[in-house]
């Protein structure tokens, strides 16, 4: 296979219509492939500089697993969302020339276009006759993992809230483990799980209410 023929792939993989049950889950797949990257980039680079990166490869590593594994509309968007969020941060970093790390826009619209891609692959996947079956299916262990999800990180947002109160005896102390950029990312983490599972949730719900086309 010469260039042009991996560079007309390559725009077919990432860009070219999706028709078929197989090129929806394979989408789907490349997708999750590409924030897997994404989440060991970010808890390599949380290891050996910034800390809280760790935190931001957990949020990408687990909402990226749910993607692959449900298909989830929702996981899409929420994945976008945090894609536009991370583009934004990045453009300010770069314009700032801060230190923080975060700045390289050409990843940061990677990353986006992966979300638009998860977006276009999970719509589709979920409009095809022939998925219907397996849309069902899926609808069962949506609701499963937000009945888990969302009480976990509800609870360990209260837990981490809670925590510098009672090992913490003076405000100074409390006020810096709140201004940690580790805890603030530790929050992060809670409040997207908690909406991912919200948004699974509800999405379950509706593929449960929905009644097939043709009855």
């Amino acid at each position: 296979m010469d260039k042009k023929d991996k560079l007309a792939a390559l725009k077919k993989a990432w860009f070219g219509p999706i028709k078929t049950k197989d090129e929806a889950i394979k989408a789907v797949k490349e997708a999750s492939n590409g924030f897997y990257a994404v989440a060991g980039l970010n808890i390599v680079i949380g290891i050996c500089l910034w800390k809280f990166y760790i935190i931001e490869g957990i949020i990408y590593l687990a909402a990226s697993t749910i993607l692959r594994l449900l298909k989830s509309r929702a996981t899409a968007i929420v994945l976008f969302l945090i894609s536009i969020a991370a583009a934004i941060s990045t453009i300010s970093n770069f314009a700032s020339r801060t230190n923080a790390g975060g700045r390289n826009i050409f990843l940061a619209i990677i990353v986006l276009g992966m979300s638009i891609r998860a977006i276009q692959a999970t719509f589709k996947f979920h409009k095809l006759p022939e998925c219907v079956a397996d849309c069902k299916k899926i609808s069962k262990f949506m609701l499963i993992w937000g009945i888990i999800l969302v009480p976990v990180s509800i609870v360990s947002f209260l837990f981490v809230s809670v925590l510098p109160y009672v090992t913490l005896k003076d405000e100074a102390s409390i006020s810096a483990f709140f201004e940690n950029p580790i805890i603030n990312s530790l929050f992060g983490l809670f409040v997207i799980l908690c909406i991912t599972a919200l948004a699974i949730t509800i999405e379950g719900i509706i593929i449960k209410l929905q009644k097939p086309k043709n009855s």
